[in-house]
């Protein structure tokens, strides 16, 4: 599928998740294509969330390693 700003092609995997009670997080439908992680014990639910990271909390050599990646 095509976003504004990319487009997904891949499917969002957890293995052995648990909640900050304890408890196994399942794999829940958010949707059409996304997906969350509930704990039935406490009723807490997890997303993932794409963000964009400020410049300055990224280090030059992970810039770098990104640079050389993209140019393969």
């Amino acid at each position: 599928m095509e976003f504004s700003n990319f487009t997904l092609c891949a499917r969002s995997f957890l293995a052995n998740a648990y909640c900050s009670c304890g408890n196994d997080l399942v794999e829940v439908s958010n949707g059409f294509v996304s997906k969350a992680w509930f704990c039935n014990k406490c009723h807490s639910v997890y997303i993932l969330e794409l963000i964009k990271v400020s410049k300055n909390k990224i280090t030059k050599k992970f810039i770098k390693q990104c640079i050389e990646e993209c140019n393969k």
